[in-house]
C-alpha cells in the first residue's frame, strides 16, 4: 500500500500466493468443503417442527454423525436452513389462507369476482 495525496491509500502490489501452510483439520470449515447432508437436513427440519431449539437439533446431529469432525456443516448452516425452511413453509401457509379467503367472500358475496391469470 501507499499513501496517494490525491486518493488517499492506494493498492500498490498483491501477492497471491500463500505465506502459510493451510491447516487441514479446518479445511472442512471453508465453504467449498460444507453442505447438508439430506440426513441432517431431515433432522434439523423435524426437530424445529416439534419446538426443538437449534443447539439443541444440531448436537443431535452431531451425535448421530459420530463427532464434530464428521460433520460437513456448521451450526450456522443449519441456522440457515431452519430460515429457509421457516420461509417456505410461511409463504405456502399464506397462499391457503389467500385462498380460504376469497371462497370465503366468494360465499359471502355474489358479487365477488376472482380472475386467474
Amino acid at each position: 500500500m501507499r499513501l496517494d495525496s490525491l486518493v488517499g491509500y492506494v493498492i500498490s502490489k498483491i501477492i497471491l500466493e500463500h505465506n502459510h501452510e493451510l491447516n487441514r483439520e479446518n479445511a472442512r470449515y471453508f465453504s467449498c468443503n460444507r453442505f447438508i447432508n439430506s440426513w441432517v437436513k431431515n433432522q434439523i427440519d423435524l426437530l424445529d417442527q416439534s419446538g426443538v431449539r437449534l443447539n439443541k437439533s444440531y448436537d443431535v446431529c452431531v451425535n448421530g454423525a459420530g463427532g464434530h469432525e464428521n460433520m460437513t456443516c456448521t451450526r450456522k448452516d443449519c441456522k440457515n436452513l431452519i430460515d429457509k425452511l421457516r420461509s417456505s413453509r410461511l409463504r405456502e401457509g399464506n397462499a391457503v389462507a389467500i385462498l380460504k379467503y376469497f371462497s370465503k367472500m366468494g360465499k359471502q358475496n355474489s358479487g365477488f369476482i376472482i380472475v386467474w391469470m
